[in-house]
């Protein structure tokens, strides 16, 4: 139970600081595509004798593209960056909240 209260207290910081900072500073860049729209074939080949060999694949496909292109708006960046370093933190905080006593340092300083 204390380890979810931290975990609460933790994701409202996360989310006020996120609130905070704002987006104030990106302009609407349109879609939010993180891969761009991309040209490509597929070929798919269904082996469909009765007798599968052991060397014959049941499926074979081959796929060609021309080119994949990524991209992140500084927002997308921003809460990609955000989230991994709000998980890291909590898994610190998991990691040794199996050390802190239960009590409040105010109830209980000798226990810290």
């Amino acid at each position: 139970s204390d380890m979810v209260s931290n975990l609460e207290n933790d994701t409202s910081s996360f989310m006020e600081a996120r609130e905070a900072q704002g987006d104030q500073d990106v302009i609407d860049e349109g879609p939010a595509f993180v891969v761009k729209p991309i040209d490509g074939r597929m070929k798919l080949v269904v082996n469909q004798s009765t007798h599968h060999a052991s060397s014959a694949p049941m499926y074979a496909a081959t796929v060609e593209m021309s080119r994949v292109a990524l991209r992140l708006q500084k927002r997308q960046y921003r809460d990609i960056v955000r989230t991994l370093d709000f998980l890291s933190n909590h898994e610190r905080i998991v990691r040794y909240a199996k050390f802190r006593p239960a009590e409040r340092v105010s109830l209980n300083p000798r226990a810290w």
